[in-house]
């Protein structure tokens, strides 16, 4: 795996292989299933209160590192931040960072107003 720096911000992004020669489908199965890997991490966390109520998605983009889960759980450092106190080197194979960001901003979404309807107080 090859990894490195593509944009000023910091964020890292996968070059290991191009995934646009997948199919839409296969694509979105792989990014779907970065996505659920993120949520297992976040919830295997404990935290004042569930983290997908913490999410702004009037403001929420995965392509901002402020605004993305990380940017906005760890707000005082952001995605930077976030991916620190996770003990992580990279978000890729956790859907918080690649190189399909609105996509993976879609989906976490999904899965975020998904896990708010089941939520059980």
């Amino acid at each position: 795996m090859s990894i490195v720096p593509t944009r000023e911000d910091g964020r890292w992004h996968e070059v290991y292989f191009d995934i646009s020669t997948l199919t839409v489908h296969k694509r979105e199965e792989m990014l779907r299933s970065r996505v659920a890997a993120g949520i297992a991490l976040l919830n295997e966390r404990e935290w004042s209160a569930s983290w997908y109520f913490q999410i702004d998605l009037n403001r929420f983009d995965i392509d901002d590192p402020w605004n993305c889960v990380l940017g906005q759980l760890f707000a005082e450092d952001g995605y930077m931040g976030g991916l620190r106190a996770l003990n992580l080197t990279l978000g890729v194979l956790y859907g918080f960072s690649g190189v399909y960001t609105e996509a993976l901003t879609e989906i976490w979404r999904e899965e975020i107003l998904k896990l708010r309807e089941n939520h059980v107080q």
